[in-house]
């Protein structure tokens, strides 16, 4: 989860496996320490949390960046939540590591049609 202005405030183990940080680690950190530095310059933080603002959530299929600087290809669906006063509270994000799902998918060439 994250609070309204983008900085981590729990964490879960899957999120820990996936970017190699520990929750005391990370806990504090704004979201943009998951970002290649190319994406931070190019504003996809701050992009990503105004859409899940406007339209509820915002689903991305994004490179994401580990603590060791490794780089890796996730399925994100950030939700932005909201208290009884329809106030933003915060977020709540999923990050899903495709690359595994990427790699099995072979594409076989059509032979039947010359």
């Amino acid at each position: 989860m994250l609070d309204a202005d983008g900085y981590v405030v729990t964490r879960n183990s899957g999120a820990e496996r996936f970017h190699r940080y520990q929750a005391v680690e990370v806990i504090g950190k704004h979201l943009s320490s998951f970002y290649p530095q190319k994406d931070i310059e190019n504003h996809q933080v701050i992009e990503e949390l105004q859409i899940a603002i406007n339209q509820g959530k915002c689903v991305k299929e994004k490179i994401c960046l580990r603590q060791d600087g490794s780089l890796f290809r996730a399925n994100v669906i950030t939700t932005a939540l909201y208290d009884q006063q329809k106030q933003l509270h915060g977020f709540f994000q999923v990050t899903q590591d495709i690359i595994e799902t990427k790699e099995s998918v072979v594409i076989k060439p059509n032979t039947n049609s010359l």
